[in-house]
């Protein structure tokens, strides 16, 4: 009983990690996207 609530909480840990990481690259994305139009409005 105690392992089932050991693998289901390192499971829910999995996938709270995975969702910070995925919305951290989203953000990153966005980030990357909006310097890179900045310096090229600022270039023309």
């Amino acid at each position: 009983m105690v392992l089932c609530i050991n693998v289901f909480k390192i499971d829910e840990l999995t996938f709270l990690l995975r969702t910070v990481i995925i919305c951290f690259a989203i953000l990153l994305h966005l980030l990357i996207t909006f310097a890179l139009t900045k310096t090229n409005l600022h270039e023309q």
